[in-house]
């Protein structure tokens, strides 16, 4: 008979377990043993561009070429493009998002280590991906391998919100603090500056999340109708997701669970 019975118990999440007052297993490290992973090429600015250029005529010119033999050869190494410039058949398949998008997303993240940034071009069935490096790879410390660096993906639209989630290493938490922190936006200039800002507040919970790693991330969206009002979050790492509102004196944080962070980008991901 197998033995389904762990030989010991789950690691706690000791701060959490100690503000509410009951054993809560440490659920920090569940994204990060399903990393954000693709098989696209690196490409550097070079490349991209020449994409761009040649996404509408399958052709980038001599002139477009000139000065980006780099990107040219980057290009050909990965399949997308021949020495001459012309697109090959699996470049058109990847660039036909440039060529008939309907909503452009641009996801900018902030992290302690550095920023990173992932641009989305959607038309009706599928969205090309350009991404830095992964919440993962930077706090594994790895951002500096990727300086000026974007991974190509091509993805079908229902696999989109799951990549996009992967890559911003969105996971369970035990979000704790309840109501709104609101505090002046020169603190929070100083909290991202430093972790030592002392937090605006005397509440254990919120003190957790004030002093856990923040990722921050926000979402640009354009469409067609025009640009969506731009939102984003603080993820706190074990201590979850709290949307970001930031203005010329004020800064807001309002916890939400990271099933309601999940279904807002899938929001942004879907409109049409």
């Amino acid at each position: 008979m197998v033995d389904v019975v762990p030989d010991r118990e789950p690691a706690l999440d000791e701060a959490a377990s100690r503000i509410l007052g009951a054993d809560l297993e440490e659920l920090g490290g569940l994204s990060d043993r399903q990393p954000f992973s693709s098989r696209g090429p690196w490409l550097n600015g070079e490349a991209v561009h020449l994409l761009d250029a040649a996404a509408e005529s399958g052709y980038a010119g001599r002139f477009q070429r000139a000065g980006r033999k780099a990107g040219l050869a980057a290009l050909v190494e990965a399949g997308l493009m021949d020495t001459a410039g012309r697109l090959t058949p699996e470049g058109i398949t990847v660039t036909a998002p440039l060529t008939s998008t309907r909503v452009s997303v641009s996801i900018h993240c902030l992290h302690p280590q550095g920023s990173t940034e992932l641009q989305i071009q959607i038309d009706d069935e599928n969205a090309l991906v350009l991404a830095g490096p992964s919440r993962t790879e930077i706090d594994a410390g790895r951002i500096d391998r990727y300086d000026s660096l974007v991974q190509l993906d091509f993805v079908g639209l229902p696999d989109l919100a799951q990549v996009a989630a992967s890559w911003l290493g969105l996971g369970p938490a035990w979000t704790l603090t309840t109501g709104v922190l609101d505090f002046p936006t020169e603190v929070f200039d100083r909290r991202i500056a430093s972790a030592d800002e002392p937090p605006p507040t005397d509440d254990p919970a919120w003190i957790r999340m004030w002093c856990e790693p923040w990722f921050i991330w926000r979402v640009q969206v354009q469409t067609a109708a025009g640009a969506v009002p731009e939102w984003g979050y603080v993820d706190a790492g074990r201590a979850g997701q709290h949307l970001l509102m930031v203005d010329e004196e004020r800064a807001t944080l309002e916890p939400v669970t990271s099933g309601m962070a999940y279904r807002d980008l899938v929001s942004a991901l879907t409109v049409f």
